[in-house]
Order: structure tokens, then C-alpha cells, then sequence
């Protein structure tokens, strides 16, 4: 007697169809996800009732102070004094007075708007250097589009140190394709061709030895306590006068709570930003998780030798950019998950 025909089941009839259909989708559903990633932004003010008086108290503060940005930075052993602070504070407003000395060139607009700052631009750790076979140096903008500096002969009718450095933008397809596309490329002639990239300005020489100054500008200013209780009480400071006994003493009462803690020794250092940094709060503060850039003023206490663990920040920017990346982590988690979930399915599905 033979035995009865089993008949088959609906994956067992379109497993090939359905496989190929997943393996379609899953690159763009991965790249999806990666913008995703990318995209988040928060505010923070959209996270409170609006019935909390801290909530009101920030609607205040902002309406006074919108224009205005901050952050707050602290760590143990924050005194005046301390050589942490001192090489932490340089170092800012060194960053801050970086392009001082091209004020007056063509690539600073009539209102000294810096092309960097229009775009956001910024170095990597890895500049690719030389990629597309032009001894170039990369960075990234805002919008995570590439730009490209590069050497060239000298334009005398501007600069005469007998070379320019030249940006330029590049704009090939950030997809999987153009990826495919451009490693083929390279597979095959050895080297990119830069031909969809499109010039955006001229610079002196120095701009190409450090692409650095290319730099969107992020911060405007930076003051410790230690540099406001001596613009009150110092030589010349506005309590220093002869109806005041103890301007210092004085000062440092208006201070504590503010830029000083209530032993009057506890300081910190407040850092407001400019337009560039209120628009990037990842390269300002930001841990550098995912993918993303690390926060330069990470980067700066960690030079000036503060752990990691010790450099406490507050402001509304850093708590944003806080909400930022714990979303980013969970969103991350749950990919993970839902690739876990989508695989034991197919597994038991097509087995």
C-alpha cells in the first residue's frame, strides 16, 4: 500500500521567493535603521508636564536667555589654581581665537560668518587620506555630506606663500549602490575618481596642512569663576572700590550657587556656544557612542588629564543630547531584538 502524498505548506511552495525577498529588503531596512540612528534629536523641554514649576522656570530662562546656549563643566578638585581648569579653559578659547589671524580673507562673509561654521565641517580620526588619488584629506558636515581639501599651485592674485588649499564638496550617492559602485571602481583601476565633487572655496596653505581650521567654530566664549571673581574684585574690578572693604569676600558671597559651590573653593568652568555648536550638540558634548563623533570638550579634558568618569557637565544642551544617545541605545537594542525574533521565526518557519 503506498503512502499518501504529503502535501506541501505554503513556505515549503515559496521559500525561494521569500528568501529572496528578505535578503532585498534587509540592506535597506539595515540603512533605515542607521539613519534612524542618526536622525534622533531631542529637546528636552518636551520631556516635562507642563505643570512643573521647574518647567515654567525653564519657559522663563529661555525667553530671557534663548540666545544663549551653555554648558557647565565641573570635576573634582576644580579650584582655582587647579591645572586641569587652567589648561581646560586655554585650550577652549584657544579653539575659540583659532581663525583670529585670517579675520579680513574672502572666506569670512561681511558679517565674519566662517565658510566651516555655514557647514558644520569637521576632521576624523582617519582623514582617508589620499583616497581618491589627489593627496586629499577628508571631513564630514553637518548634514554627514563630504568635503574634500586638496594642495594646489599658487593663485597668486590672492595669497603668496606659493601654494592654496581648496575645498571642495563631493557629491556622489551616499547609498548601497554608489558603495558597490565605488568599490568596483576601485577594485578595478585601483583607485576613485573625484569627478562629482564641485568647489566651494579658497584658502591659505595652512588650512590644508591642518585641516583643523576648517572647523565649524563651536564655542564663544568660556569663563571659570576664578575669571569672574577677578573681573569683580580684581585690580580693577567693578567692586574694587574704596566704599568696599573686602571686594573679594564680597564677590565671592554673589558668586556661591552660581560659579562657586557653598565652600567658596568648588568652581567650574561655563562655556556658551555659538549658532555652529547649537546646531552639532553631539560634537560638543557628545560621548562619541554609535558611531558618532566625540564631543571636543570630551576630548579636551581628557588631554588636560580629567577621567572620564570625574568631568560632570550640566546645561539644557547636555541633558538633550543625554536623551539623544539613551534613545539611540535602546532604539539599538531593540534592532537588536527584532533581528533575533525575525530569525528564530524563519527558522522555525522554513525548517
Amino acid at each position: 500500500m503506498n503512502s499518501p502524498k504529503h502535501s506541501k505548506t505554503f513556505f515549503s511552495r515559496w521559500s525561494l521567493l521569500i528568501l529572496a525577498v528578505v535578503f532585498f529588503i534587509v540592506p535597506f531596512s539595515l540603512r533605515g535603521a542607521k539613519l534612524a540612528l542618526q536622525g534622533m534629536k531631542n529637546d528636552v523641554k518636551d520631556w516635562l508636564p507642563a505643570e512643573f514649576p521647574e518647567t515654567k522656570e525653564l519657559a522663563w530662562f529661555r525667553d530671557q536667555f534663548m540666545h544663549e546656549q551653555f554648558v557647565v563643566a565641573s570635576w573634582p578638585g576644580c579650584q582655582e589654581g587647579d591645572g586641569s581648569l587652567e589648561y581646560l579653559s586655554e585650550k577652549i578659547n584657544a579653539n575659540i581665537h583659532a581663525h583670529d589671524k585670517f579675520i579680513g580673507h574672502r572666506f569670512f562673509d561681511s558679517e565674519g560668518e566662517f565658510l566651516g561654521d555655514q557647514l558644520g565641517l569637521y576632521t576624523l580620526e582617519d582623514d582617508h587620506f589620499n583616497w581618491g588619488g589627489l593627496n586629499e584629506k577628508w571631513l564630514q558636515g553637518r548634514d554627514k555630506s563630504w568635503y574634500f581639501v586638496v594642495k594646489e599651485d599658487l593663485n597668486p592674485e590672492h595669497f603668496s606663500e606659493g601654494a592654496v588649499a581648496k575645498l571642495y564638496q563631493w557629491d556622489s550617492e551616499q547609498t548601497l549602490p554608489g558603495a558597490i559602485w565605488r568599490f568596483s571602481e576601485k577594485l578595478v583601476t585601483g583607485a576613485n575618481f573625484l569627478s562629482q565633487a564641485r568647489p566651494l572655496g579658497e584658502f591659505p596653505v595652512e588650512f590644508y596642512e591642518d585641516p583643523e581650521y576648517l572647523e565649524a567654530r563651536l564655542f564663544k566664549d568660556a569663563n571659570s569663576g576664578p575669571d569672574v571673581l577677578e573681573i569683580l574684585a580684581g585690580e580693577n574690578g567693578t567692586l574694587n572700590t574704596s566704599q568696599t572693604s573686602n571686594p573679594r569676600e564680597l564677590a565671592l558671597s554673589r558668586l556661591k550657587g552660581a560659579l562657586y559651590g557653598p565652600d567658596g573653593k568648588q568652581t567650574c568652568l561655563l562655556i556658551t556656544l555659538t549658532e555652529s555648536g547649537k546646531l552639532d550638540l553631539n560634537r560638543v558634548v557628545g560621548r562619541g557612542i554609535l558611531g558618532r563623533p566625540r564631543g571636543l570638550l570630551r576630548i579636551f579634558s581628557k588631554e588636560a588629564g580629567i577621567r572620564d568618569e570625574n568631568f560632570h557637565l550640566g546645561g539644557p544642551s547636555v541633558d538633550n543630547v543625554a536623551v539623544d544617545e539613551e534613545g539611540a541605545i535602546t532604539l539599538f537594542r531593540l534592532i537588536g531584538y527584532s533581528l533575533a525574533v525575525g530569525l528564530g521565526l524563519s527558522w522555525l518557519c522554513f525548517r
